[in-house]
């Protein structure tokens, strides 16, 4: 409820960009469904620029049109969400 807060009030400002970084780490499912519905409406109505730093990636991809992978602070992969983009994200991770 406090991360929702916290967005809540940055969206009131109506910003242009807005850094969000592992905003559904702990939360439950339906929180995270509801975080990420405001976010895509704000994306939609205001067109805002969401810049994620998230470990979830169903999340991440669910509000994105765009993703990139940084290794070592720079660009290693980027490109536009596809049905393929999760797979090709992974590659990077190595677990």
């Amino acid at each position: 409820e406090q991360k929702m807060l916290i967005l809540g009030r940055a969206l009131m400002l109506r910003p242009k960009l807005l850094l969000i970084d592992e905003i559904s780490e702990g939360l439950q499912p339906s929180v995270v469904e509801r975080i990420a519905a405001a976010l895509r409406d704000e994306r939609r109505t205001n067109g805002t620029t969401i810049l994620i730093v998230e470990q979830n990636l169903p999340f991440a991809l669910g509000i994105a049109d765009s993703w990139a992978v940084l290794k070592l602070g720079r660009i290693d992969d980027a490109g536009d969400v596809t049905a393929g983009t999760a797979a090709r994200v992974l590659q990077h991770l190595k677990i």
